[in-house]
């Protein structure tokens, strides 16, 4: 799943590479791996993501490994600036994916190029432990708990629907937070309201940044723990 803090990240990224005077801007493209875990029955399973920026509309955007293995990002959500890949959910395997250098090509519409390396090491953020995930009648809440996470730099909690839809993304919450609360009054919802016996996915997805770069665009791991709740039950 794709998660929706690329956005906020891809505006940030944005504004910085963005001049702010009448030089003329010069097209530039930031790369960044990392690798994605979650549970798989018994078993914890990774995957592979590759997040490409820019401050000028991209015409394509790819990135080769150290064994040569390349790799074809597509624009995320329909953003030109903003190019993404993740590893099918049914390939993720018991392996890490490769470690070490991902070289990224950025062709803008402008016909400018650029690349970028970013270094993926074997540091790996593990799904959190989920204690608590139960609708609770009384307060007309959803009500999440799930044991500290020491690597969690933050954590962003989300919703699906019955067909995979996106429909609640919290704000980034503290990596120290053990606990939350959805109600349909909370922020994030967006435009949808939560209905009365629909069940939803709920996805706890911890992130940790790069141990030398900690920074919103420098991700060495994101973690996916869920399970389901019947909203109003």
């Amino acid at each position: 799943m794709r998660g929706i803090f690329l956005e906020v990240l891809g505006l940030a990224l944005l504004a910085g590479l963005s001049s702010c005077d009448d030089e003329v801007i010069v097209a530039n493209g930031q790369g960044d791996a990392f690798i994605i875990s979650r549970v798989e029955g018994q078993d914890t399973v990774f995957g592979l993501a590759l997040h490409g920026f820019g401050n000028k509309d991209f015409k394509s955007v790819s990135a080769v490994d150290g064994e040569n293995t390349s790799y074809k990002l597509s624009s995320y959500n329909g953003y030109t600036y903003d190019y993404y890949y993740e590893t099918a959910e049914n390939d993720f395997t018991k392996d890490l994916p490769y470690l070490g250098n991902y070289n990224f090509s950025f062709t803008f519409t402008t016909a400018e190029t650029d690349d970028d390396t970013d270094v993926l090491s074997d540091d790996v953020i593990y799904p959190a432990n989920i204690t608590k995930c139960e609708y609770n009648t009384d307060d007309e809440q959803i009500e999440l708990g799930w044991d500290e996470m020491s690597d969690a730099d933050f954590i962003v909690i989300y919703l699906e629907d019955a067909e995979g839809n996106t429909v609640f993304v919290s704000k980034s919450l503290s990596g120290s937070k053990t606990s939350y609360n959805i109600s349909d009054s909370t922020d994030s919802w967006g435009n949808y309201t939560p209905e009365s016996g629909s069940t939803y996915k709920v996805l706890i997805c911890a992130y940790m940044y790069e141990a030398d770069n900690q920074e919103d665009l420098n991700i060495q791991s994101k973690s996916i723990a869920t399970s389901t709740v019947v909203w109003g039950e």
